[in-house]
């Protein structure tokens, strides 16, 4: 078992408004095994590991937990696209900021 493997792959399905039977039609195994390796009581095999990997585009490092940073492929994206999310995400930060300060 990859500890946290569960959580993250939960989020990223989630985060792109999707099934367990989608990421299993896409990664060739059932939904059951998807919802195994999302609550962490089965592990994916190494191919269908690099599959999630591929299709959440995330680094292998980042699903075992040893990088703490999920990074984003921006590859498609005009250089306005990428200053309007980078202003996006630095706004975000500053109002969870505040509401840390409010707490």
């Amino acid at each position: 078992m990859i500890y946290g493997l569960g959580d993250k792959l939960v989020r990223l399905r989630e985060g792109k408004h999707l099934q367990q039977k989608d990421i299993a039609k896409y990664s060739k195994v059932t939904p059951q095994a998807i919802s195994g390796y999302e609550n962490d009581t089965a592990t994916p095999s190494l191919e269908v590991f690099s599959d999630l990997c591929a299709f959440y585009n995330v680094s292998a490092d980042y699903l075992l937990g040893y990088d703490k940073k999920q990074t984003l492929s921006v590859e498609g994206l005009t250089d306005d696209d990428i200053g309007l999310i980078s202003s996006m995400i630095t706004k975000l930060k500053e109002v969870r900021q505040a509401e840390k300060s409010d707490d």
